[in-house]
């Protein structure tokens, strides 16, 4: 296509390029550089209306047009509007014609008509290469005549004869014989064109759909759709043939095969041509009535149909694995839960219960006893025993092996089998609940009105803040502010406080809810010994394996003095466990 030629009042004329930038001219030339400023010939759908822009003076820039600014004062039939130009060219475009304008001014009408050969009644030639002017899905009109309309299904040119083969889609009419005019709709540009959708009834056996459609069309194109009623159900992958074209294989969700039953008789099935398969747009027949293992994509610890459900009965608890609906896990009712890399499934009541009557994870002790207690829930698995259940004070365990077999021991896991277990055994988080032991030989159960607070239903490693009680030295009284700790991952943060009292001991030391790691030392709080304020920190140090924190006045390990007032502080202190 030639460019749009323009026409300034001196009757010089130029030819006008451009450069697009998301459908907006971003830079443009005129050559030859006219002694006036042109005007521009603009094209409206239906008639072709000339616009004249002028100017009274042409300055050093006018040749280029760049930073354009749009003025809208002399279009819709104005006769002239002089403008002093003090800057480069102005586009003068109107807001009706803003889609259009463009494409009028870059691809115009095309005025090599003579050119035009009727071949058939779907196709026709034209001279030089129009493959970029007639793409697929442009509406044509033919011989001026509106009853004549056709869609461009494909275009080629041979070099050969130097001609353009334009293979129209003459549902509307057929390409008339001579053909004397052809006139292209004008669309934005970078626009998709519609396309048709052609319907038919399918004439094909099982799984080999055929069908014959009210188009010329001789070959596939991207985004042909196609509507057919099966008339058969499909037993597997299947195949579409329009017009006699070729069997094309049908995809669902982009890259899959169809399965059994997809499609049932009868049904309207929507295809779109990709370019190599048709994708099947329409609902499949068939929806799977459960899940499948190998459908679940569900991260370590989460439970999917279950939740954690625990309960006190004659002061002894029991934490079990339920279906969503309450009921024990079944063949019917399955839940799932990914251990490490495998996800297995419960078909059977799975529970782990701990009487009354021992200091379980050492929760009945000094520290804890009557305090509430965050307990972290497993499940974990070996050949033998299948899926097993426990609870820790620990949040961090990954393997059998992190835990103790120690029933009192603060790393104890209440594990619902261990008769098989070995030290690799995968074991996941998969929640928390809250519970408290008594103290004494009793050593019974409770557990709170359960809340989304303290029992999570998902794999979580931090306790609530918790209060405890310190076993303390050093004090014949003193006035606690607060005790409070935390468990996150391996680590216990502590926040405790004797704000003062008397002291009856040069040593001075508390115990926290976990044994330390390590040799834990740093400075203190705020401190006073002897009902002063010392000119130094104080110091708190621990030794590995053991829940006793130990102060002194300085970091030189200085005694406390064995009167008058003391007190010491832990201010968000962070130890390893």
């Amino acid at each position: 296509m030639k460019n749009k030629l323009l026409r300034a009042d001196n009757n010089f004329g130029g030819v006008l390029s451009a450069t697009l930038t998301a459908g907006d001219v971003t830079s443009a030339s005129l050559t030859p550089v006219p002694t006036e400023a042109p005007g521009i010939i603009v094209l409206k759908a239906g008639e072709a209306q000339e616009e004249h822009i002028y100017y009274k003076e042409k300055d050093s820039g006018a040749g280029t047009i760049s930073g354009l600014i749009r003025d809208y004062t002399n279009l819709n039939g104005g006769v002239g509007f002089e403008h002093i130009n003090t800057t480069p060219f102005e586009v003068m475009q109107a807001s009706e014609y803003l889609n259009n304008i463009v494409d009028a001014l870059i691809e115009g009408y095309i005025d090599e008509q003579q050119t035009l050969l009727f071949v058939s009644t779907t196709s026709f030639t034209v001279k030089t290469n129009k493959t970029a002017i007639y793409t697929a899905g442009r509406i044509l009109r033919f011989n001026q005549d509106s009853t004549k309309i056709a869609k461009v299904v494909s275009s080629s040119y041979s070099a050969g004869t130097g001609l353009t083969t334009v293979v129209v889609a003459n549902t509307y009419a057929d390409v008339p014989n001579p053909i004397t005019y052809v006139e292209i709709a004008i669309q934005p540009k970078g626009a998709t064109a519609l396309q048709d959708v052609y319907y038919a009834e399918d004439a094909g056996a099982s799984d080999a759909y055929a069908v014959s459609i009210n188009s010329a069309i001789t070959a596939l194109f991207n985004g042909l759709t196609i509507v057919f009623k099966a008339n058969t159900a499909n037993t597997g992958a299947a195949t579409l043939n329009v017009n006699g074209i070729g069997a094309t294989t049908i995809k669902k969700l982009n890259d899959q095969d169809l399965g059994d039953g997809d499609i049932e008789v009868g049904q309207r099935i929507t295809v779109v041509y990709d370019g190599t398969n048709f994708q099947m747009q329409s609902q499949i027949a068939t929806i799977p009535s459960s899940f499948s293992l190998a459908d679940i994509k569900a991260p370590q610890g989460f439970l999917l149909n279950g939740k954690i459900v625990p309960s006190v009965t004659s002061n002894n608890l029991t934490v079990a694995i339920k279906g969503i609906d309450g009921n024990d896990p079944s063949a019917s009712n399955p839940v799932y839960v990914r251990i490490g890399d495998t996800v297995r499934s419960i078909t059977a009541a799975l529970s782990v219960t701990k009487n009354a009557g021992t200091n379980w994870c050492n929760s009945g002790g000094a520290e804890l006893a009557t305090n509430e207690v965050d307990y972290f829930v497993y499940l974990g698995y070996n050949t033998t025993d299948g899926v097993t259940i426990g609870f820790s004070r620990i949040p961090y365990a990954s393997i059998y092996s992190n835990f103790s077999a120690t029933t009192t021991n603060e790393k104890y896991c209440a594990i619902s089998t261990i008769t098989n277990a070995a030290a690799g055994d995968t074991y996941e988080n998969i929640g928390r609940f809250a519970a408290t032991l008594s103290a004494g030989a009793g050593y019974t159960w409770t557990v709170p009105t359960f809340t989304s607070a303290n029992l999570i239903q998902r794999p979580i490693y931090e306790s609530r803040w918790l209060t405890w009680t310190p076993i303390t030295v050093g004090w014949t009284s003193y006035s606690n502010a607060w005790s409070v700790y935390q468990v996150r991952n391996g680590y216990i943060t502590i926040k405790w406080s004797a704000s003062t009292g008397a002291s009856n001991s040069a040593t001075t030391s508390i115990t926290i809810p976990f044994a330390v790691l390590n040799y834990p030392s740093g400075p203190t709080g705020s401190i006073v010994d002897n009902s002063a304020i010392p000119g130094s920190p104080g110091k708190y140090s621990g030794v590995p394996n053991s829940n006793v924190i130990t102060f002194y006045k300085d970091y030189a390990n200085t005694a406390w003095t064995a009167s008058g007032n003391k007190g010491s502080s832990l201010d968000m202190i962070s130890f390893q466990i």
